[in-house]
This record gives C-alpha cells, sequence and structure tokens, in this order.
C-alpha cells in the first residue's frame, strides 16, 4: 500500500516582516511545514516590500530581500 496513508510531520516556523529602513519587525506569521522546502515557497508567496526572514525556532532558514518595485509596477495598470 505504500505512503498513502502515513502523515507527514510537521515542523514550526515563522516569518518575521521586517522594516528594511527601521530594521525592526512589522509583524510576524506562524507556519507548521512538513519542510524548510514547504516553507521557503511559502514565504516566497509572502514578500513584499518588507524584508523577510524565515526561522524554525533559533535557526535562521533563509533571508528575502523586499521584493521592491513590483507593486509599483502593477499601479499603472
Amino acid at each position: 500500500m505504500g505512503d498513502a496513508g502515513k502523515v507527514k510531520p510537521v515542523s514550526s516556523y515563522k516569518l518575521y516582516f521586517l522594516d528594511p529602513a527601521k530594521r525592526d519587525m512589522r509583524r510576524s506569521v506562524d507556519l507548521e511545514c512538513s519542510d524548510d522546502a514547504q516553507a521557503i515557497e511559502f514565504a516566497k508567496v509572502c514578500t513584499d516590500n518588507s524584508a523577510i526572514e524565515l526561522w524554525q525556532q533559533r535557526r535562521i532558514v533563509k533571508r528575502f530581500a523586499p521584493a521592491s518595485g513590483q507593486s509599483a509596477g502593477r499601479r499603472g495598470l
């Protein structure tokens, strides 16, 4: 039957949205993901004009630079 009925364990992650000018935290989001790859994909979708840091407990998984220019380009449409 394989692994079809098996439940994958999840890990807790946290996304921190940072103000790049002030270097302080704007907000945070708690995540439950099966692994780093899934957490990183979720974080990519959440990028905005903030710098983002993805953490799993005390371990930083990845830093994302602010997504500059994306929303500005859409305003003209």
